[in-house]
């Protein structure tokens, strides 16, 4: 695999940016006492570094149907747009659940992780989990898709294969810290029991800083 410092280090806080969101809905379970079993946890996080994989396939697959500059743009855009978002991510969930129609069920645990809990059982079940994870996981489904278009070029360049660039290694480093902010979250949340937890350590305007950030570092 072909790792620079500069692509570690993208790839790590892409990877932390794109946890901020099962981190505080766990928070936010861990704050109303529900019960998360491990197989749930680790489902949830393997679920989400999956979904990361599979549209940077997608976007490896699209690369060299492109120039190398549009290629680089669409690894620009997706990350500014994700980044926009999060950061008025508050105002986007206010929003979806407002909305009279149902938006779907993704969508609708999106705007709110507590609706992940289906049966109302109080435990969140690894099928309940996948729900959950891949509710959180459409950001890192846009970013995944742009990190395989932008990362592929400069992998064959640099004689390494496309999906062993940028998507594998953001891929490995979202796993752990998927799991890292599962049991993070929850255990912040138990302490903050009685509050919302969740709204108390929302992070995602700083989340979206660093989407922004890592956005405008794709272009240099």
């Amino acid at each position: 695999m072909f790792i620079t410092y500069r692509s570690f280090i993208e790839s790590a806080l892409l990877a932390l940016s794109l946890s901020a969101d099962i981190f505080v809905a766990f928070a936010a379970y861990g704050g109303t006492g529900m019960r998360v079993p491990r197989r749930t946890a680790l489902s949830s996080a393997l679920i989400c570094s999956g979904i990361f994989i599979a549209f940077g396939l997608i976007g490896t697959l699209v690369c060299p149907a492109v120039p190398a500059g549009v290629s680089k743009a669409i690894g620009f855009f997706t990350l500014f747009v994700i980044g926009l978002m999060r950061i008025f991510d508050s105002s986007v969930k206010a929003f979806i659940r407002k909305l009279k129609r149902r938006p779907g069920k993704i969508i609708e645990v999106y705007a709110d992780p507590q609706k992940a809990d289906l049966d109302l059982g109080g435990e969140l079940s690894p099928r309940e989990g996948a729900l959950l994870a891949a509710a959180m996981s459409l950001d890192g489904a846009a970013a995944g898709f742009g990190t395989g278009a932008a990362a592929c070029k400069s992998a064959a360049v640099a004689g390494a294969p496309a999906l062993c660039g940028g998507v594998m290694l953001t891929a490995v480093l979202s796993f752990f810290f998927c799991i890292t902010a599962i049991a993070l979250g929850f255990l912040l949340g138990q302490k903050l029991k009685g509050t919302r937890a969740g709204a108390v350590i929302d992070m995602s305007a700083a989340a979206g800083l660093t989407l922004l950030a890592l956005a405008f570092w794709r272009l240099a």
